[in-house]
């Protein structure tokens, strides 16, 4: 396990655990550009919806809640 390799990770606190995950993520993550058309016109959609009623949408704290209650099980569970 990572955290056997390199036990200082678990002396970051979450500030540096931040960084180091906006880190890796620019190192796993390569934003490339959407060229699949129906992506795009459900981006569009998307996009205009909001633009019509904000209100419809949900912050990404709530929907990260949300899917961490959907997916992520409690240990021993």
């Amino acid at each position: 396990m990572i955290l056997e390799r390199f036990p200082e990770i678990q002396q970051l606190n979450d500030d540096e655990l931040w960084q180091l995950y906006a880190e890796l993520s620019d190192k796993l993550f390569v934003d490339e550009p959407v060229t699949d058309p129906e992506i795009i016109a459900e981006l569009d959609r998307r996009w205009e919806e909001y633009r019509r009623d904000p209100s419809t949408t949900k912050p990404w704290s709530v929907v990260r809640e949300q899917l961490r209650g959907k997916y992520l099980r409690p240990a021993g569970e």
